[in-house]
Parts: structure tokens; C-alpha cells; sequence
């Protein structure tokens, strides 16, 4: 990462922790007895999912194709947080969704600055 190309990684990282709410509600089940409104987006369609992963591939593409390491991690961080959820409370909530957003935009950022640290 260069200071030239640090706009992309402003654009990829939040973009890549939505997606990972994507795929968190993909595979994903409210806890029982849920009303509230992130049980509403649960159990995405595929159709819905096809389309996101699509924009998001191309967006990744126009950026850099070398910074998806970052969409690999946030995959990863948002199936341990889905994981988790769905031990600890039997599903994945609206706040599960705010805070899958939020730890993996968090740890993708952190990721970024030791990666520039490390090549500058």
C-alpha cells in the first residue's frame, strides 16, 4: 500500500464490511421469537446475494485487484461473528449486523495501517 492508492483502500475497506453483512445475512437465521427489523433481511435470496457478490467483485475490480485480501477477511471476520451469534443467542440480530459492519471495517483498517507501516 502507497499513499498514492490509499483513496482505494478508503473505498474498499467500508464497502468490503457491508459485504460482509451480505453474507452474514445469507447464512443467517433470526434467533427465535425475533421481531425486530434485521429478521426481515435474513435468509437473503440467492438472486439477491448473485447481485451483490457482482457489484461487489466489480467494484473491487475497478479499485485494485490486488487489495482483495481485504474482501477475503472480511468474509472470514463476518463468518466468525456470524458463528458466534448464532451460538450465543441462536441467530444473528439487527445489532449483530451493526456490530459485523463496525468490527470488521475496525480490523480491516487496522489491517491497512500495519500493512502500510510495514511497506513504507
Amino acid at each position: 500500500m502507497s499513499q498514492g492508492n490509499v483513496w482505494q483502500w478508503l473505498i474498499a475497506i467500508p464497502a468490503a464490511a457491508r459485504y460482509a453483512v451480505v453474507i452474514s445475512c445469507f447464512r443467517s437465521a433470526p434467533p427465535p421469537n425475533d421481531k425486530g427489523l434485521g429478521s426481515k433481511v435474513l435468509g437473503l435470496s440467492v438472486t439477491a446475494f448473485s447481485l451483490s457478490t457482482l457489484f461487489t467483485f466489480l467494484l473491487f475490480l475497478l479499485l485494485k485487484w490486488e487489495i482483495v485480501w481485504v474482501l477475503v477477511l472480511a468474509t472470514l471476520i463476518s463468518m466468525a461473528l456470524t458463528t458466534l451469534s448464532k451460538n450465543r443467542i441462536g441467530g444473528l440480530t439487527g445489532d449483530g449486523m451493526g456490530a459485523t459492519i463496525e468490527i470488521t471495517e475496525v480490523a480491516l483498517l487496522f489491517l491497512a495501517c500495519l500493512s502500510f507501516r510495514i511497506t513504507s
